[in-house]
């Protein structure tokens, strides 16, 4: 099944999609906030109907998942993000790259300094290494 926008206009003959969930509509965003967990969904949503852009969404979001999801994010992780900022089209799309290395473990003999950490999600059972050699370095190459 296909679900549009409600601004989309519809072709003739057919007959406009039926949600299946039962959660009511308040309003239409013109974004989406996506994570693991309800609290971090809600502050992003929470930052984009006071108004807010999508990046101050996105930093406030991030910062709500540290408390919410303290084995999935931190302050020392990195990724990438496309940005396209208002009135931009397609060719202004920027890929922001701030992805980060783990600096090693030092001279030897020096160890992982990393504990192991099993968390249950459902039947599934998820290994974590926590830690200061788990952390990474902005810049490092």
């Amino acid at each position: 099944m296909r679900v549009r926008c409600p601004s989309t206009p519809r072709k003739e003959g057919r007959e406009r999609p039926r949600l299946r969930s039962r959660a009511r509509v308040a309003g239409v965003l013109p974004a989406g906030v996506a994570a693991g967990h309800p609290a971090t969904v809600a502050t992003g949503v929470e930052i984009l109907e006071a108004g807010g852009s999508a990046i101050d969404a996105a930093v406030a979001a991030c910062l709500a998942s540290c408390v919410a999801e303290t084995l999935m994010t931190g302050l020392l992780g990195g990724g990438h993000a496309l940005v396209l900022r208002p009135g931009g089209t397609a060719a202004d799309v920027e890929c922001l790259d701030f992805f980060v290395a783990v600096p090693g473990l030092g001279a030897p003999p020096r160890e992982a300094e990393l504990l192991r950490l099993e968390v249950p999600f459902g039947t599934e059972l998820v290994h974590y290494a926590v830690g200061i050699a788990s952390c990474a370095v902005p810049g490092v190459p």
